[in-house]
């Protein structure tokens, strides 16, 4: 198994794109408008160095698994981590997901639809994820979105609610 990153557009990587493309296909069932956000928004921002993918290959050189990346000073985030049924339960994606963390250097953000929570969250917990928030509708109304490491939702809960409990707990004793 190799692991390969990439920090910027590679034109003679036409092959690995539609690979890529081929591989995360289904993500569009749970996030509207994928593939065209892979075109129009990842592609682009690839050339200006915001976004980054990593690669798993096995030895003869097929695409087993992939992990698309958001990489800014505002935000950074692993917006798509999938590895081919075929590789799965073999740590293809601990591999990715080690090769991400390094990448970064610390945890970033991600989201998990309910379709793939229970396949993704032992890998999380066990690389220090922690859950921040719960979204019914983010991206599709019927689905529920589990965000984990959110600084801004980990921000409200650990300055806002408290405030609002101690004055909830003030009021009360009034």
């Amino acid at each position: 198994m190799q692991i390969k990153t990439f920090h910027s557009f590679h034109k003679d990587h036409k092959k690995l794109y539609e690979d890529i493309l081929s591989l995360t296909y289904s993500v569009n069932d749970t996030y509207p408008q994928y593939s065209t956000w892979f075109k129009e928004k990842f592609l682009p921002d690839l050339k200006n160095k915001k976004r980054m993918y990593i690669v798993a290959q096995d030895e003869s050189g097929k695409l087993v698994g992939c992990v698309l990346i958001k990489n800014t000073e505002e935000e950074k985030k692993i917006c798509t981590l999938l590895v081919h049924p075929d590789y799965r339960k073999q740590g293809v994606g601990e591999k990715l997901m080690e090769q991400t963390l390094s990448e970064l250097g610390e945890h970033p953000l991600i989201t998990v639809s309910d379709k793939n929570i229970e396949q993704l969250s032992p890998l999380l917990r066990k690389k220090g994820f922690h859950l921040s928030a719960i979204k019914k509708g983010a991206y599709r109304p019927e689905d529920t979105e589990y965000y984990f490491n959110d600084k801004k939702a980990d921000a409200i809960k650990d300055g806002l609610i408290p405030v609002l409990i101690q004055r909830m707990n003030k009021l009360r004793q009034k």
